[in-house]
């Protein structure tokens, strides 16, 4: 049985984002959103495929809850961990270096044509994401807190309006522990904002687990000389 929001009733309501990935329907355009098209750039959605199989081995949890806010509302909350075949130095790296987080940022047929990181207190993080129509989307954030290589905190905003305000923000706070020579990760996303035009777009658990995957991938690639931990 569906749900009117189009999922059943087993999926987490975070299911919905990024749904145009898959099954041949539009993307952001879904959500009333158009980006920034590049002249020339192809339209449609050209990624459509069989959406693949994730483990629970795989994804370990996913789930989402209220964080109650200082007004009174409850913020959406989602926390994802996952345990990746890799050394946390190297995981840590992904996330604050340019050139590897512009690998697997963003959900699957995306790019990061643009991504600056200034991996220190206060540094800004500017990316501009580009979807398989051509469509390019900015976001910019700020490292809020970052210590090397365990833990990291920012802030992102994306869709700004016709005044500069975005229609989305969220905080992402990223924890890492070693495991045997692995590295464990706890994502946990508040959404700060999220006006109704947006709120499914890039603030749900299926962009994230994307990303995620996208980022196993990129870990995987260790005959790249580019993505091995120095010597010390």
């Amino acid at each position: 049985m569906m749900h009117s929001s189009g999922r059943t009733p087993d999926q987490p309501r975070g299911f919905t984002a990024m749904r145009g990935l898959h099954g041949g329907l539009p993307l952001l355009s879904r959500f009333g959103l158009k980006g920034v098209v590049r002249p020339g750039a192809p339209g449609g959605n050209s990624i459509a495929r069989r959406r693949k199989t994730t483990t629970l081995a795989q994804r370990r949890v996913m789930r989402t809850a209220g964080q109650r806010r200082a007004n009174g509302r409850t913020a959406r909350v989602l926390i994802l961990t996952r345990v990746f075949d890799a050394p946390r130095a190297l995981v840590f790296r992904c996330w604050t270096e340019a050139k590897l987080l512009a690998r697997w940022w963003g959900p699957e047929g995306f790019t990061s044509p643009v991504c600056e990181v200034n991996a220190r207190l206060g540094g800004a993080v500017r990316i501009h994401m580009r979807g398989p129509d051509g469509a390019v989307y900015p976001m910019k954030g700020i490292c809020h807190e970052i210590v090397a290589p365990e833990r990291l905190v920012l802030t992102m905003s994306a869709f700004a309006d016709s005044k500069g305000h975005p229609r989305l923000k969220t905080q992402c706070a990223v924890a890492l522990a070693e495991r045997d020579g692995r590295t464990a990760l706890t994502l946990r996303i508040v959404v700060v904002r999220s006006k109704p035009e947006v709120a499914t777009a890039f603030a749900g658990v299926e962009g994230w687990r994307q990303c995620l995957e996208r980022l196993a991938g990129a870990l995987s690639a260790a005959g790249d000389p580019s993505m091995s931990v120095p010597s010390n």
